[in-house]
This record gives C-alpha cells, sequence and structure tokens, in this order.
C-alpha cells in the first residue's frame, strides 16, 4: 500500500514541477519543456504533438522528445496512420501495437479549427497514478498549445497592423505634402512611400498628358535616369497604357509570356521578380495615370492582399495629387485675383479721375505686365477717343488730340464691345496694319473699357520693347482689370457731374438761404403734416424761436411757446392752414397779438400755397413782419397831433381869456376899495376876485402845457433834489395826513433839468397825497438800472386807479377830481419824454399806486418834430 501513496506523491511533484516551470518559461521553451519532462517521467520512447488538417487529413510533426524514435519500436508510417484515426474519431485511445504502448490524445484549441493530437509512446503500461498524472500533462500541453495558437495569431495580426500603420503614415505624410503646395515634391513623396509600403525596389508616377493623351514619368524611385527620359506611353498601349485605358490593376511576372500583352513590344528586364501597375483614379473616377512598383530577384509575389493594399494607396494618392492639383490652380487665380483686387482697390479708392487712369495705367504696365499701354477715354457723344494716361509709348506716337472713332481698330474695338488682338499687323489688312505702323509694333491688342454694358474708353497694349508674345494669361488679367477700372473711372465721371450738380444746388441753396437770412419778414413753410421746413433770421428775432429749435417741430406744437392766448392762436394757426383748404393766398394786416410777458404786438400776415410739379398743395409759406413799432409811432403821431391840438386851443382860450380877466379882476378890486364898508358886498366882490385868479391859474397851466419845453440840462444829485422837493412839500403832506419814506441809492449825479424834475415830481406828489384822503404812507425811491438808467419811484397806499382809467391819465383834460384841470400827469409825462425817459404805472385797486420814471443818465439832445404850419400853435405866456 505505501508504494501508490508514494507514486501518487512522485507524480502531483511532477506535475506541481511543471506548473513552476511554465510560469518562468517563454511560450516556444514551455512547449520543449513539456516534452522532454513527459518522456523522462513516463520512460517513453517518444513524446510528439501532431497537427492533422480536417479536410485533407493531412498529418505534420510540430515537436517531438526525441525527433525521431527507433524503427525497432514502431515505423513512422504506422505511427501517423494511428494519430490520423485518433484525429478523425476525436477519441482519446490508448493502441497496444507490437511491442509498444501508444496513448493518443486528440485536442483543438479555442483560436483555430486545426485538430492536435498529443502522442506518448512507452514500452511499459503506466499505472494508475501515472495515467492520471498523464491527463494533468495532457491539460497543461493543451493551454500551452493555445498560448503558442494566440502568440501566432497575435504576430499576424500585428504584422498586419504594421502594415496598415505603415500605409497610414504613408498617406498622412502625402497629404501634408499636399498641404505644402509644392506638386512635384508630393509626386516624389508618392513614390518612394510606395516602394516602402509594397517592399518593391522600384516604382514610377506616370500621370497623363492631356493635350497629347501619353503618360509621362513625373517621379520615380529606383529607376536609371535613361528609363525616364525614354519612358512615354500612348494612351491605351502597354502596360501603362493599357491600365489607364481599363482602370483595371495588372500583376505581369514576364511580360513576353503574358497574354494580356500580345502584340505589345513590352521592354523585358531580367533582373525584376514580378511587376504591378494599378491606375490612379480620382474621387470622380477619372484616371490620372497609373503607379508602377517593381520587385527585384529574387522576391515574392504580389498577393490578392497587396492588390487590394496598393489599389487602395493609388487611389488615396490620385485624390491628393488632383487636389494638389487643383490647390495649385486655385493658388494661381487667387494669386491673379489678390493681384486684382490691390489693383481694384488702389483704384477704387479715389473718385479723382485722372489718378483713377494713371493708377489704371500704371497697373497694366506693372502687374499685368505689358511695356506698353495707352487708355484712351470716349466723349459723351462716343465719337471721339482722348489719350488720357500712356506709358511707354512717345508723345509723337499718339499725340493729345482726340482721335476720331468711326474707322480704325479703336473704332472696331468700341462697335463690337469686343478684344482685338493683332499678332502679324504686317500681313493684316487696312485699318489694322496702318494702326501697327503708327505703334511700331507688328503685335498689338486693343480692348474696349467697358461700365454698365457702354463702351467708356479703350486701352491700347503691347510687348514691343520684350518682344514678348501677349499670350492669354495676360489677355484674361487685363480684360478681368479694366472691367474693374472701368466701373471705377464710371464712377468717378459721375461723382464729378453729381458734384457740380451738388454744388450748383448747394450754391442755389446758400443762395436762398442768404437771401432769407437777409430779409427782414419772417419766412416759415410747412408741409402737409404741418412739420416746419423753412424758419429763416427773421422768424428768430420775431417770435424769439432760435431755428434749430423750430426746424422739424409740428406747426401747432411750436405755437404752445408763445403763450398766445386761445382765440389768437385759433386765429394765427387757421390763417396759415386755409392754403390747404382753398389753394389760395391769404393776407390780414395789423393782426394783434399778446403773447405772455412780451405786451401787446402787432403783425401783418400772409399765407400761401406751396405746389408741388403736379399742381397739388404739398405745403404752406407764410411771411409775417412785426409792424408793432410802426404802429406804435402811428400812435404816438396821432397823439402828439391831439395834443398839438389841444395846445393850439389852450393858447388860443388863453391868449382869448388873459386880457377879460385882468379886467374884470382889476374892477372887482376897485370896487372893494370903493365900497370897503359894505360888508355884504366886499364878500361878493371877493369871490369874483378869487374865481378869477382861480381861472387865471388855470389859464396858465393851459399856456404852460401849450408852449414847448426845452430842458436846461446840468448835473443833477438826485438825493439833494427828492430831498428839498420832500422838504419843500412836508407841510402839506403833514395836513393831509401822509407820512414819507424816502429811499434813493444814487450816488453819481445825472444830466437833467431840475426845474422841470421839481415840478414833475411836485405834481406826483400832489396825486398821490390826494389819492390818500385818509392819510397813509408816501414812498419815493430812486436807484441805478441797467442800460446807463435810473429809475424814480412814487408810491402810495391811496385808493387805486381803476384798470378802465389807466390807459387814459395821460391824456390831456382827463381827470376824476372835482377841480383837477387834467393836465398834471400829461405836463409829468412831457417833462419825462423831453428828459428823453418813459413814465408808467402800476394801481391796486384798494391797495395804492406806483409811477416809475424811467430817465437816462446822459440824455441824448432831443428835437422835436412838427409838421409845417404846427410852430404858430406854440404861443408865449401872456
Amino acid at each position: 500500500m505505501g508504494q501508490p501513496s508514494h507514486s501518487c506523491e512522485m507524480y502531483d511533484a511532477f506535475v506541481r514541477r511543471l506548473v513552476q516551470q511554465m510560469s518562468l518559461r517563454t511560450a516556444d521553451s514551455v512547449h520543449e519543456m513539456l516534452l522532454a519532462e513527459a518522456q523522462q517521467q513516463f520512460k517513453a520512447v517518444q513524446v510528439a504533438v501532431w497537427r492533422v488538417e480536417t479536410g485533407t487529413q493531412q498529418v505534420m510533426l510540430l515537436s517531438a522528445v526525441p525527433r525521431l524514435p527507433s524503427e525497432d519500436h514502431l515505423s513512422a508510417n504506422l505511427l501517423m496512420a494511428e494519430v490520423a484515426s485518433a484525429a478523425k474519431a476525436s477519441q482519446q485511445r490508448l493502441t497496444h501495437l507490437d511491442c509498444c504502448y501508444l496513448w493518443l490524445h486528440p485536442f483543438t484549441t479555442h483560436t483555430c479549427e486545426t485538430v492536435y493530437v498529443a502522442s506518448v509512446l512507452t514500452t511499459e503500461p503506466l499505472s494508475d497514478p501515472a495515467q492520471e498524472a498523464l491527463q494533468a500533462w495532457l491539460t497543461l500541453l493543451r493551454l500551452s498549445t493555445e498560448h503558442l495558437q494566440a502568440q501566432a495569431s497575435l504576430y499576424q495580426v500585428q504584422r498586419h497592423n504594421e502594415k496598415r500603420l505603415q500605409e497610414v503614415t504613408a498617406l498622412y505624410e502625402i497629404g501634408q505634402a499636399m498641404a505644402g503646395g509644392s506638386l512635384q515634391v508630393l509626386l516624389d513623396l508618392i513614390t518612394r512611400k510606395a516602394a516602402e509600403v509594397m517592399e518593391a525596389q522600384a516604382c514610377s508616377l506616370m500621370l497623363l498628358e492631356e493635350d497629347t493623351k501619353t503618360l509621362v514619368i513625373r517621379s520615380s524611385y529606383g529607376l536609371p535616369e535613361t528609363v525616364i527620359e525614354q519612358t512615354r506611353v500612348p494612351w491605351g498601349h502597354g502596360i501603362a497604357g493599357r491600365v489607364a485605358a481599363s482602370g483595371e490593376a495588372m500583376v505581369i511576372t514576364d511580360p513576353r509570356q503574358d497574354p494580356r500583352l500580345a502584340g505589345e513590344d513590352v521592354p523585358y528586364r531580367d533582373d525584376i521578380e514580378v511587376s504591378l501597375c494599378v491606375p490612379l483614379r480620382d474621387n470622380q473616377s477619372g484616371v490620372i495615370g497609373v503607379l508602377n512598383i517593381h520587385r527585384r530577384k529574387p522576391a515574392p509575389h504580389f498577393t490578392d492582399q497587396d492588390l487590394r493594399l496598393f489599389s487602395v494607396f493609388a487611389m488615396q494618392a490620385a485624390s491628393a495629387i488632383r487636389n494638389a492639383q487643383l490647390y495649385r490652380a486655385l493658388k494661381h487665380r487667387v494669386r491673379e485675383l489678390s493681384v486684382l483686387s490691390e489693383l481694384s482697390t488702389v483704384v477704387s479708392s479715389t473718385l479723382d479721375l485722372e489718378r483713377i487712369l494713371q493708377q489704371t495705367a500704371d497697373g497694366i504696365v506693372e502687374t499685368v505686365r505689358f511695356d506698353r499701354c495707352a487708355i484712351f477715354l470716349l466723349d459723351d457723344s462716343g465719337k471721339l477717343a482722348t489719350p488720357r494716361a500712356v506709358r511707354g509709348y512717345r508723345p509723337e506716337t499718339l499725340g493729345n488730340t482726340p482721335i476720331r472713332v468711326a474707322d480704325g481698330v479703336i473704332g472696331m474695338a468700341v462697335r463690337n464691345k469686343e478684344l482685338i488682338l493683332v499678332e502679324d499687323a504686317q500681313r493684316s489688312s487696312q485699318p489694322v496694319r496702318g494702326f501697327g505702323r503708327m505703334l511700331g509694333t507688328n503685335a498689338f491688342l486693343v480692348a474696349p473699357i467697358l461700365a454698365r454694358n457702354r463702351v467708356i474708353g479703350v486701352v491700347v497694349a503691347d510687348n514691343k520693347p520684350s518682344a514678348r508674345p501677349i499670350d492669354q494669361a495676360n489677355i484674361q488679367l487685363l480684360t478681368t482689370f479694366i472691367n474693374q477700372a472701368g466701373m471705377a473711372i464710371e464712377n468717378a465721371r459721375l461723382y464729378h457731374d453729381l458734384d457740380r450738380r451738388y454744388n450748383e444746388l448747394h450754391n442755389l441753396w446758400e443762395y436762398t438761404r442768404n437771401l432769407l437770412s437777409s430779409i427782414g419778414v419772417g419766412v416759415i413753410s410747412i408741409d402737409r403734416d404741418e412739420v416746419i421746413l423753412t424758419w429763416n433770421r427773421a422768424a428768430e428775432r420775431i417770435t424769439t424761436i432760435p431755428y434749430d429749435r423750430a426746424l422739424g417741430y409740428k406747426l401747432e406744437d411750436l405755437f404752445a411757446h408763445f403763450y398766445l392766448p386761445q382765440d389768437e392762436k385759433e386765429m394765427l394757426l387757421e390763417l396759415i392752414r386755409l392754403p390747404f383748404r382753398t389753394g389760395e393766398r391769404h393776407s390780414r394786416f395789423k393782426c394783434a397779438v399778446h403773447p405772455y410777458q412780451r405786451g401787446e404786438m402787432y403783425l401783418n400776415l400772409e399765407s400761401s400755397p406751396l405746389r408741388a410739379p403736379n399742381g397739388s398743395v404739398q405745403g404752406v409759406v407764410c411771411i409775417f413782419e412785426d409792424i408793432t413799432h410802426e404802429v406804435r409811432m402811428e400812435m404816438e403821431v396821432q397823439r402828439i397831433r391831439q395834443l398839438a391840438a389841444v395846445g393850439q386851443l389852450a393858447s388860443t382860450i388863453a391868449h382869448e381869456l388873459r386880457n377879460p380877466l385882468s379886467s374884470i379882476r382889476a374892477s372887482a378890486q376897485h370896487l372893494r376899495s370903493e365900497y370897503s364898508g359894505n360888508p355884504e358886498l366886499c364878500e361878493f366882490l371877493d369871490i369874483i376876485i378869487d374865481e378869477v385868479d382861480t381861472l387865471n391859474t388855470r389859464t396858465t397851466e393851459f399856456l404852460r402845457f401849450a408852449r414847448p419845453i426845452d430842458p436846461v440840462f446840468q448835473e443833477v444829485k438826485l438825493p439833494d433834489l427828492i430831498h428839498s422837493t420832500v422838504q419843500f412839500m412836508q407841510s402839506y403832506m403833514e395836513e393831509q395826513g401822509v407820512r414819507v419814506e424816502v429811499e434813493v441809492a444814487v450816488p453819481f449825479p445825472i444830466q437833467a433839468d431840475p426845474t422841470q424834475l421839481k415840478e414833475a415830481l411836485r405834481n406826483l406828489i400832489i396825486n398821490a397825497v390826494q389819492a390818500m384822503p385818509k392819510g397813509g404812507v408816501l414812498t419815493i425811491g430812486a436807484q441805478p438800472e441797467p442800460g446807463d438808467m435810473v429809475s424814480i419811484s412814487v408810491r402810495d397806499t391811496g385808493v387805486g386807479i381803476p384798470p378802465e382809467n389807466l390807459d387814459r391819465i395821460f391824456t390831456p383834460f382827463f381827470t376824476t377830481k372835482a377841480k383837477g384841470s387834467g393836465l398834471g400827469l400829461a405836463n409829468v409825462q412831457k417833462i419825462v419824454e423831453s428828459h428823453g425817459g418813459t413814465i408808467s404805472v402800476q394801481s391796486w385797486v384798494g391797495a395804492g399806486t406806483v409811477f416809475r420814471l424811467l430817465l437816462p443818465v446822459q440824455p441824448k439832445p432831443r428835437s422835436l418834430q412838427m409838421e409845417p404850419g404846427e410852430e404858430q400853435s406854440f404861443l408865449p405866456e401872456l
């Protein structure tokens, strides 16, 4: 019993040792180690691993220890037959052959469908523990085989990925080269990378020349120079020509024996093992060339996978080549357009016609690269062309006089609106030959300058000095440029025409504005929406509303700033709006208006319709004039005439009454002295004498009012004059219960007539005292005023003046007193006006009245203007 236990431990140790060894070895060495350990542990003649193809049942020895067993034990053919039988049955078996025992164990892996068979050949049967150890060994062998298979698969995948990475890298580098813009660099990179990717020693890239339909080598790798220079393949012939025509790739090992090339004289090189030719097909499926690669002997042939890989590479290369060609063409076009843009920008950056013409001529010579050029402009009639900008031609060649375009080359270009290119003027008919002789060249062109499909000029150009031919690129660039220049020239012409018309309109507008500004009457205009369009300087002055504030306002909104009474506002608006309804002119004279805090104003107004070309009323113009001064002067003249008439009447009355009154008084005094003892008679005589004195006083007042007042100006100190006048009348005021207050703040003297000024002040004091029958306060003040003026005010606290009497108090003979003559205030006004001043009054019924005299510090001499014949009305006092 002890021996089997010992065997189990031995085989367990064997299995543990195997596991330990597997963890320390590589996959290849593990496989060999397992076979060697099994051969030693089981004392086997041979331990081997076989692979059996499932389809053909072909048996292949993968590994064995020892490699070949002795024929004494078992023949190799018999052993392989048993292995194939076990693989087919897929069952583990023990076969006793002759003097040997053959243990067969078939198995498969997860990564491959191939059947593997492990064989152990011994001369002795295995014990049960040994068979268990054999099963464990077989499991380890299967795991090791799977590991090897996975490693082999991984190697294949890595190899494939490296191939793909190499291809992608090549395509990336091709893309980078294409981005660089150089087509030749791209072609050289494609040929080199194609050779590297396909492991070839030679490569050539052929492109199609469209005009000759010939394939030409444009890049090569590993080819002799002689081959490159001599190779030109027509489309449809040879290997490259046929591949390009058919669009199908060809693999060639020996072109002499290839039936596809029958009848073709294809060169043969004995150092080439195999060649592959694929078409270069772009994105639009058009063949632009072919790509050839060659492997030198010895070398493997191209597989189907190689063909697919190279076809994809060629397709990507073709796209890169086509894109590079397009990029080069686009870059060339962009360069041309950039040049045109720069020229157009320079030409269009100004509206100076002469500058545009000179810059256009410079652009034709410097950028479009013609040796000589001349720009002719047509006149408005289109019959004459004048040279305006010349480069390279002598002055006497073209002159500076206009050329008739009815005939000649210029006329042909103008009429047909087409460019005329002359390559051999000497062999051309007239007038081409004559024009070429005039220019001194045999090749030239005449190009029309168009603007809005109308010929506005022509360009004549040639390359006589350098003898360079005129190519299509120059013609196309010139045509594009002069079309751009034509628009700039036309715009400059239009600008100058508009500028001229603008200046005319501006001058007319300035003239109209100056005319309106110079007019002394206000002029305003409104549109159909009653928006203010015109507001001249006189309107500003009359309304005190500035131009920038009035313009754009609605008429009714603007009237709100006048603060007129509602009835006056509606009257003025109605007058201005009438032409909209009637289409006729309307006038109103001496309109009295009363703006807030401006006093009464008088206006003459006239509103007229503004008509459109079709006759409709599109607005209203209103003309108004401030005649307030004239009306007031007229009223003043009327007042003076009235005063003159009153003065004449007063003088006549005083003259007629003075002598009779003197006789009556003398007679009454004589009778009183004769009858002094008769008291009753004396009382009546005293009444007669008093009444005669009263009449004499009134007569004196009449005479004083009637005669002209000529003030004698001298230096007057207002404080002294006012205080002396108040002191003179102090007793009179005290008798009436009036208290007086004086407030004088005029430290400088004024020029005035002190006698007249005292008389005016006494009259005002008497009126004030009489207005306070129950006593009160009389305030007399004086102070400086702006404009080199002084004011004297007399304020009472009396009964006041009713509003209806305020306008009449200065009228001669108007009085509300029982014994008043009505000449006191009239005389005051006359004195003030003779001093060049004014008098005003404010009164509040039941609260008092204030009279304010405004006098100049230095009055100007004043002459009283009288109509002829009026001087005799002012008679001297009798």
